[in-house]
């Protein structure tokens, strides 16, 4: 297990901060995000609370809690967001800001309005802005141009909702002036078009966001924190850049900001490179935008926040004693594990659940899907109130025999060993992780590994029997039939290529596993049969060490890599860089076979070649491994469940989530 010395880098990440006048018990900060967790009228519900609650109760500093909707329906980023226009809504927020301070976090809510951005619903009042600029794709609408009497009004929106906050006992609020809602809308030259007072300079577009914190300041005083969230860099052609971002800063600073919380990139549109910047997919490095909170902490006085794929204690730790920030925040890496802080300061790093980027259950199921955040490693994010003690205590200790060591396996018996049944897990191979040891090998998908680490360190500590290098087979009925329960987390295995006409090619299960025993130097130019996921990751990963690659598949180039298989950012920065890497796509293929000295013979609609290749490398579908043993175990295991790959193949949502509801069954 990767363990810190907290002598090493604790000297300032857990030492007492300062937001204005406002102490706070370290420089961990949960940065805001959207849940869905709100009632269908906004209003805060006992999930809500019991997610908050979890993140300070596992140490966080401050918890900003996410964006809140200064006008309704008018500004709302969704059906289901969070309200703070009405004073209806001071219970609920009240009981918010006790359940986070009840547990030592200083509590700020984000107050925001989407402007263009707003979902508006049918029959509506228009989404509105500085300029008349389109926004989304998704739901997408031409903004109506604010009057420059409708201005003031939202101003004062702003400030009722700071009053509101400060009334319902939190501790300040953040303005959402990052990313592309209304304030940052404003602020940036790709969607401020005005040539009144509002727009035309960079003075006159930060006019609407000193308005409003000077309202605010007015109202509340100087005890209650005001944060201000910007974007460094919006990442678009005609966006703004750093430079004018610390000209604003400076002036929000005279207005009276407490504290800047400096993120980067837009959401303009649903799937772009600006928005995979803002919500970053698997390839960005860890602390990639750090860079922006540097420049910005250089320009001013008061403490900055650097937010952006900041997931170990030790980089958290870097960026605030080298002095590019005095806060890290952290939004997925505490959704992952809300008890991140307390991990880190106790030295156990390697126990720490690292996010990996990969949208899932937040990015995707929210934006997406329309559904409450979700977490592809936590399988109790945006479920706590319902999983207020997991794992629960049993009640009578079963044995219980986990059959395979993947994802699915190993959260089983974490979870299970947890709740104090005694648990074996058996691994055919001589080392846990299952298909992640594969999955981790392609570009981008290194953070991976990290889910390996995790988890084989949580097994270690759990308490749970492990037996490597144990495969189970018809033989071992008698052994299993002692347990009380079995689960058979056996994983899939790819098909063989044979079986659907490539005699001739490598599995894509093969190649990973040992790619350098195929990319001989007289390997000049490979062909890989297959448009999923894994098809497209392999033929990036094959390019990227030099060769040239051919794609051959069924699919259309716009259906690679579909939706179903891939978060829509990450499915977006893959095909870009397939594209940038000049992956050759034949897209449409009717039929794929070998002919013997010929090579892949390649039908299409009305038309027949063969394509020769140095290197033929086959993704075919993948299939339960373990489809002959459930059926042979079933008579003779008094109970008997199949999760994960073993019933569908899947994601590692899927496996995670499988293995932490079998965990749960275990006591019905």
């Amino acid at each position: 297990m990767q363990e810190y010395d907290n002598r090493a880098f604790g000297k300032m990440l857990f030492q007492p901060g300062h937001l204005g006048t406002l102490q706070t018990r370290n420089r961990v900060v949960m940065a805001p995000m959207a849940t869905n967790l709100a009632g269908s009228n906004g209003e805060v519900t006992d999930a809500m609370v019991a997610y908050y609650t979890e993140r300070a109760k596992g140490g966080t500093g401050t918890i900003i809690v996410e964006n809140s909707c200064v006008e309704y329906p008018r500004g709302s980023n969704g059906a289901v967001q969070l309200r703070i226009d009405k004073d209806l809504y001071l219970p609920g927020l009240s009981s918010l800001a006790e359940g986070i301070q009840s547990r030592g976090a200083r509590a700020i809510v984000q107050i925001n309005h989407a402007g263009g951005n707003t979902r508006a619903a049918a029959g509506g009042p228009p989404p509105v802005a500085p300029s008349a600029v389109s926004f989304r794709t998704i739901g997408a609408a031409t903004a109506k141009e604010l009057e420059k009497e409708e201005i003031p009004k939202l101003v004062d929106a702003f400030v009722a909702a700071a009053v509101r906050a400060k009334r319902a006992g939190f501790d300040g609020v953040e303005i959402h002036g990052g990313h592309a809602y209304l304030v940052a809308q404003f602020l940036s030259p790709a969607m401020n078009l005005r040539t009144d007072e509002y727009g035309g300079t960079a003075g006159k577009r930060a006019r609407f966001a000193g308005e409003i914190v000077r309202g605010i300041r007015e109202k509340v005083g100087s005890g209650f924190v005001l944060i201000f969230r910007i974007s460094g860099d919006e990442f678009l052609e005609d966006g703004r850049k750093i430079e004018e971002t610390i000209a604003i800063v400076k002036g929000l600073e005279a207005d009276g900001v407490d504290a800047f919380h400096v993120t980067g990139g837009t959401n303009r549109f649903d799937v772009s490179s600006s928005r995979a910047r803002m919500v970053e997919t698997p390839y960005y490095p860890e602390g990639w935008k750090t860079y922006l909170a540097a420049a910005v902490k250089k320009e001013t006085t008061k403490p900055v926040i650097a937010v952006g794929v900041i997931r170990t204690p030790a980089n958290a730790a870097k960026i605030i004693e080298d002095g590019h920030a005095d806060f890290v925040a952290l939004g997925r890496g505490l959704l992952a594990d809300p008890a991140w802080v307390q991990k880190a300061a106790a030295g156990h790093g390697g126990l720490i659940t690292r996010c990996i980027s990969c949208g899932e259950g937040c990015s995707r199921n929210r934006t997406f899907l329309g559904r409450q955040i979700r977490c592809a490693l936590n399988p109790v994010a945006g479920r706590e109130a319902s999983f207020r003690n997991a794992p629960p205590s049993a009640a009578a200790r079963k044995k219980v025999a986990v059959i395979g060591g993947g994802p699915a396996g190993m959260t089983t018996a974490v979870w299970a060993a947890g709740a104090g049944h005694a648990v074996d897990l058996f691994e055919r191979a001589n080392e846990l992780g299952g298909q992640l040891l594969l999955a981790e090998k392609p570009p981008g998908k290194e953070k991976i590994s990290w889910v390996v680490e995790y988890l084989k360190n949580a097994v270690k500590h759990s308490g749970a029997s492990l037996h490597l290098n144990r495969a189970i087979g018809p033989e071992d009925v008698p052994l299993l039939t002692g347990f009380d329960t079995v689960i058979v987390a056996a994983g899939s295995a790819a098909g063989d290529p044979g079986s659907y006409g490539l005699d001739g090619a490598v599995s894509s299960d093969d190649f990973l596993a040992k790619p350098d025993a195929y990319m001989k130097p007289e390997v000049k130019k490979v062909v890989v049969s297959g448009g999923g996921m894994v098809a497209c990751e392999v033929a990036l990963m094959i390019r990227q060490m030099g060769p040239d690659v051919t794609l051959v598949t069924q699919r259309s180039a716009a259906g690679l890599a579909s939706e179903l298989e891939l978060e829509p950012l990450t499915r977006f920065e893959l095909l870009q860089r397939l594209n940038d890497g000049k992956v050759a796509v034949m897209g449409e293929v009717k039929n794929r076979a070998f002919e013997v000295g010929k090579g892949l013979r390649v039908e299409k609609e009305g038309s027949c070649e063969h394509i020769t290749a140095d290197l033929y490398i086959a993704t075919t579908p993948r299939r339960p491994a373990a489809d002959s043993l459930i059926p042979l175990l079933r008579p003779h295991c008094a109970r008997l469940f199949a999760i994960g790959d073993s019933v569908k193949p899947g994601k590692i949502i899927d496996a995670v989530h499988d293995g932490f509801n079998a965990a749960m069954r275990l006591g019905d």
